[in-house]
């Protein structure tokens, strides 16, 4: 079983407590992707990301790869996005696989140089993406789009109105969608399947 980091939401609580979360249907989806999901911790220092812990933290557990998980709009929180950053050129220099859900397909557009736009009509819905002949129905919880590939990343799936819902890298094992396949009642087997693929 490929054990893999994973970025985690950020959030305060009424007393006081600043705390990470996990949806747990992405502890369910990926173990039936043949995956072990470890969420990386905010380690902090002097108010900033103690990037050496992190590091350290990482190189302890031999980590096969990342994904980047979904919620936040980017700039919501600034300690996920420097963490996400780092974490995207920790694992990219490594050459482990790079995964982005919703959000963390953005992040990876910007980290390579692209642009994000404002939408509508994509929280809370379920809708097909087509690639080519082939179509898939997908759900979707996302405010922004990215406005064009980054450098050297093709366009993979797009929704019914136009937009990119996913990308690969040209020379780099870095995918991002935009859809939340966790959160379908009844997994996705072809999402499934691609996805313990791309980590092989």
């Amino acid at each position: 079983m490929k054990v893999i980091a994973i970025s985690q939401k950020i959030k305060t609580e009424k007393f006081g407590e600043i705390v990470t979360q996990l949806d747990i249907r992405l502890f369910n989806y990926f173990q039936r992707a043949g995956i072990l999901i470890i969420g990386i911790p905010i380690i902090i220092k002097k108010n900033a990301i103690d990037y050496i812990s992190t590091k350290k933290f990482m190189d302890h557990l031999k980590l096969d790869g990342l994904i980047l998980s979904g919620g936040d709009n980017i700039g919501e929180k600034p300690l996920r996005d420097s963490l996400e950053y780092f974490l995207i050129s920790y694992f990219n220099k490594k050459k482990k696989p790079i995964l982005g859900i919703c959000r963390g397909m953005q992040i990876i557009a910007k980290k390579f140089g692209s642009e994000l736009k404002k939408i509508n009509g994509h929280v809370g819905k379920v809708h097909n993406v087509k690639q080519k002949e082939l179509q898939k129905k997908v759900i979707c919880y996302h405010n922004y789009t990215i406005k064009s590939c980054p450098k050297n990343f093709d366009a993979e799936y797009y929704s019914s109105d136009g937009y990119i819902e996913s990308f690969i890298s040209k020379n780099k094992k870095i995918k991002g969608i935009m859809w939340h396949p966790e959160r379908l009642k009844i997994f996705d087997k072809r999402d499934l399947k691609e996805i313990k693929n791309f980590f092989k």
